[in-house]
């Protein structure tokens, strides 16, 4: 999934995506106690339920985005925040989180680097566009 969104992305033209996931917008998770939770992670942690299964509209569950140092980072639109739980729980010290952010900007760098070669395959018949069609928004964990 790291390969296919991202490549998919960059084929496709599309140049923001949102979190990756799925997590706070598309992609919830039902606690025990019909609790609707924005990620499988963040089970108990009810200052961000999203809403409950049995008064909620689904189609009007509470979003919840990414925020602090990710909307300011040069890669925010490649990776989508990469995770909302860590995001808002900032488990990483600072060196931590650089570390997280090489990773995650060399798979950028890595992906830009075969765009041309993956071009040319499609242009040589060889793969289509389509062979990069998945799921969407079902919780895999993209950016790793």
């Amino acid at each position: 999934y790291p390969f296919i969104d991202t490549m998919q992305d960059m084929l496709l033209g599309r140049t923001h995506s949102p979190l990756r996931c799925g997590s706070g917008f598309e992609n919830y998770s039902i606690v025990q106690d019909g609790h609707i939770a924005p990620c499988p992670c963040m089970a108990g942690m009810k200052d961000y339920y999203c809403g409950d299964i049995a008064t909620s509209d689904p189609k009007n569950l509470r979003k919840i985005d990414i925020g602090g140092e990710c909307n300011e980072c040069d890669i925010r639109d490649f990776c989508g925040g990469r995770c909302l739980y860590s995001n808002i729980t900032m488990p990483w010290s600072k060196e931590g989180r650089r570390l997280v952010y090489e990773s995650v900007k060399n798979l950028k760098t890595a992906m830009e680097v075969q765009l041309p070669r993956v071009k040319r395959l499609i242009a040589d018949g060889k793969i289509t566009v389509g062979q990069f069609n998945h799921v969407k928004y079902n919780g895999c964990e993209i950016i790793p």
